[in-house]
């Protein structure tokens, strides 16, 4: 259960409580009279069809997925970490590094978190920044190869 370091609310973990609760409502239901089984059968389905359509809506692409986890738990690195990059591969450096920022504040000491910093502020030509996040990955990790061919190729500049 690793993961739970990141997020410890989820959906998936109600898939067993709720099957007692789903079984003792099948249960009431079996104890009505044929019609109503099915008026109450339809109207049950109708309401988690309703309930559904908001969480269909999460699940429809990375953008509101993320923004979704971040809604509800702001304070999470992961959750910033793949805003970041999924505002990164769209081109959207400006507002992935302001992610990556949140990301070094929440977990300082990991290297390759600040190498995806790093790089993010190099796309925006803030090469003064980059470099000094590149050393601090080398602080972090000494034989950290990206960060050495990165600073390297600054040099040659």
């Amino acid at each position: 259960f690793q993961f739970q370091v990141f997020s410890t609310v989820c959906d998936r973990y109600l898939y067993l409580p709720l099957l007692g609760v789903a079984l003792l409502v099948a249960a009431g239901i079996e104890q009505l009279p044929p019609r109503r089984q099915s008026w109450v059968g339809l109207s049950l389905l109708l309401a988690l069809m309703v309930r559904t359509y908001p969480q269909v809506h999460t699940w429809s692409s990375d953008e509101a997925l993320f923004k979704n986890a971040l809604h509800y738990n702001p304070d999470s690195f992961l959750s910033h970490n793949n805003w970041a990059f999924a505002l990164y591969h769209q081109g959207r450096h400006f507002e992935a590094a302001a992610h990556f920022r949140e990301v070094i504040r929440l977990k300082p000491e990991n290297a390759g978190l600040h190498m995806n910093y790093a790089a993010s502020l190099a796309k925006l030509g803030n090469i003064e920044e980059a470099m000094k996040e590149f050393n601090e990955v080398l602080r972090l990790e000494p034989n950290h190869q990206q960060a050495r061919d990165a600073l390297a190729g600054f040099s040659r500049r």
